[in-house]
């Protein structure tokens, strides 16, 4: 059972809003877990973490475990992922920034740095609003079963998923999109078609995660347009979905679906890399101190 018992928050302290305190709150009060707090300052000074007090009120409960860092290494990245691990965070929350086109375009936007370089998932939060209950919540998977690298992946999405349906008392729903020129051509060798094909496989995970098959959405079509039209349908509130770190030019030009995703809805997204689900296991090996 995918669990979060440390989440790293950050904020910034020259914004005025901060939805990522009123969805930490809302995780830590359910799963117990302590919050670590870090507001990104270059310019730290001994006196300014009086300035945080007014900040971190939406997180000040009796039931939660909270601590304060202030601090700065080379950069917003590098400063997230050095306190992650120097304090065993599985978890990091920050609000998702809104990037200019230009940016995208031929920059690297922050928070597409930070689900590339991040050695735990990532949840970006849009809106600060209490998730309902039974809200859904969207497993967004690769159903190609020729393509082994997503296999894994696709297991720890269905796990962290699941973690949080059981949670927060959600409902599951798993989408997947299939391309329209493979769908027409591809025969896996059974005499069935793409989205034929991964609407077998999704069932397969259906049965596996006790998942209700009226709850599979497999249409076929770019993944990133798929899966905002499943969001938009489904009214959810939750996204969990996969990202591979992507290296070189195409890498500057254009993100990966993942990344696409985080402009073109409006729901909080949980986003893993395949080397989060091998950490579990490192752990029980004694690999991992």
């Amino acid at each position: 059972m995918r669990q979060f018992e440390k989440i790293l928050v950050v904020v910034d302290p020259r914004s005025e809003t901060q939805p990522v305190l009123e969805r930490a709150r809302q995780i830590a009060l359910v799963t117990k877990a302590s919050l670590h707090l870090l507001a990104l300052n270059p310019r730290y000074e001994k006196y300014s973490l009086r300035g945080l007090d007014t900040l971190i009120k939406p997180v000040q409960d009796r039931e939660i475990e909270l601590h304060i860092h202030e601090t700065w290494h080379r950069n917003a990245i590098e400063t997230i992922n050095h306190v992650q691990q120097m304090e065993g965070c599985q978890l990091v929350m920050k609000n998702a920034r809104e990037e200019g086109v230009l940016a995208q375009a031929f920059g690297k936007p922050e928070d597409w740095q930070l689900l590339r370089q991040s050695r735990v998932p990532v949840l970006l939060v849009k809106d600060g609003q209490p998730w309902r209950t039974h809200m859904p919540i969207i497993a967004a998977v690769n159903a190609d079963r020729e393509d082994i690298g997503h296999i894994q992946l696709n297991q720890a999405i269905l796990e962290y998923a699941g973690y949080m349906v059981k949670a927060f008392n959600g409902e599951l729903h798993l989408a997947s999109a299939c391309s329209t020129q493979m769908q027409a051509i591809q025969d896996h060798g059974d005499g069935l078609d793409s989205k034929q094909s991964y609407m077998n496989i999704c069932r397969g995970y259906a049965r596996d995660f006790h998942l209700n098959i009226n709850h599979i959405h497999v249409k076929a079509g770019a993944a990133e347009t798929v899966i905002s039209k499943v969001v938009k349908k489904t009214g959810a509130e939750l996204l969990v979905i996969g990202t591979h770190a992507r290296k070189g030019i195409s890498a500057m030009a254009i993100g990966n679906t993942a990344e696409q995703l985080i402009t073109e809805t409006a729901v909080d997204m949980l986003v893993l890399q395949p080397i989060h689900h091998m950490e579990p296991l490192e752990t029980e090996l004694g690999r991992v101190r």
